[in-house]
């Protein structure tokens, strides 16, 4: 047996979740975070619209209508952790977010499909890169998020094995 962690099936893997949200979800968010637009905060608003961060919490609320647990049911069946051994625990490191296209302002729900893109050992530990896309019924994708995790403690890496499938790369867009 090698001492090493074979991580090839790993990136062939993908899950999928259903998400989905209300206007109360969008809000509540909106207020949350201490919007003050009407556009994001009034919901009879002429050019009501979704903030465009408001995709980072579907992961974790995947299609849950209430206060959703930590970690929530979303969080378990979409993950793409790979099981390193030695992993004490996670810190999330960071997260990347572009709307290819905004989500509806009416109550909608979607696909959300996450994928393994990178791991890298990193001092005491891995640094371990996912993507998501959410895309709605007809595969027409809306938000793709990049995110970062670092796995403390997690060894079983060949520095050689790491590897990025797909270098994340801003679209040169104005910002809102």
């Amino acid at each position: 047996m090698s001492e090493f962690v074979d991580l090839t099936e790993d990136f062939k893997t993908s899950k999928t979740i259903a998400v989905s949200y209300t206007k109360r979800d969008l809000l509540l968010y909106a207020l949350g975070i201490g919007e003050t637009d009407l556009r994001f905060t009034y919901e009879d608003s002429d050019d009501f619209s979704v903030f465009p961060t408001f995709p980072i919490v579907l992961p974790f609320t995947g299609t849950e209508n209430d206060v959703a647990g930590f970690p929530s049911e979303a969080m378990a069946e979409g993950a793409v952790m790979p099981g390193l051994p030695g992993t004490k625990f996670l810190l999330d490191g960071e997260r990347y977010l572009e709307i290819v296209r905004p989500l509806p302002a009416e109550a909608s729900e979607f696909r959300m499909t996450s994928r393994l893109v990178g791991v890298h050992k990193k001092g005491k530990g891995a640094l371990v890169e996912s993507e998501s896309v959410i895309e709605d019924a007809n595969g027409v994708a809306y938000v793709r998020m990049r995110s970062g995790a670092f796995l403390v403690g997690a060894n079983g890496l060949k520095t050689a094995a790491n590897r990025t499938l797909s270098p994340f790369q801003f679209r040169n867009v104005s910002p809102m």
